[in-house]
């Protein structure tokens, strides 16, 4: 099965999990999900992304390399927004926020070309298609402005207005997401 979609069953197995932990329903149940969810994280950081976290060098961080190096940026954003960076915020499983840097890095150092400018992969080139160039930050990956403060600005700023409106619900719900987050020190 695809990484993306494994993390998208994930990001479900954890919904599940909440939804039976809240009224404390089936502890046993939370349980079984929790430890698949868990178990799908240790697969990926130790079969799939076992490189090191390094400092950011162009072209070259561990997540571009724990990746096809000509993945297509859209593919990752439904990993990214509905397993990785969810399964990170929700504080279930072991984690780290080390775990979460390298696809920070790579929007950063590696798939920002410059001001407004955005490669269509996660390596740093463009193509055609879903691989195309752009001028904006695909929104499934604003949420990553979360973890390099430094980039906040520059992130949210691509992809809204600074004054009047946008109707852009997708990019200014997650902008929110983060700037409430921002603001209580997370």
């Amino acid at each position: 099965m695809p990484r993306n979609q494994t993390m998208m069953f994930n990001y479900l197995f954890s919904n599940m999990a909440i939804a039976h932990a809240i009224p404390a329903d089936d502890p046993s149940r939370v349980a079984r999900y929790d430890t698949i969810v868990q178990a799908n994280l240790n697969w990926f950081f130790t079969t799939v992304c076992t490189t090191p976290i390094i400092r950011a060098i162009p072209r070259t961080t561990g997540l571009t390399r724990c990746l096809a190096r000509r993945e297509r940026a859209p593919k990752r954003v439904n990993g990214m927004w509905n397993g990785f960076y969810r399964l990170w915020v929700s504080g279930r499983y072991q984690f780290p926020t080390s775990k979460m840097l390298p696809f920070a890095i790579t929007l950063v150092d590696v798939m920002t070309l410059g001001p407004n400018s955005y490669s269509g992969r996660v390596d740093g080139t463009s193509g055609s298609g879903h691989a195309v160039h752009t001028t904006t930050i695909h929104q499934g990956w604003l949420l990553l402005s979360d973890l390099r403060p430094d980039a906040y600005h520059s992130m949210m700023t691509a992809n809204l207005p600074t004054r009047g409106s946008t109707g852009n619900l997708s990019s200014y719900n997650r902008s929110l997401f983060v700037k409430h987050r921002r603001s209580l020190g997370q």
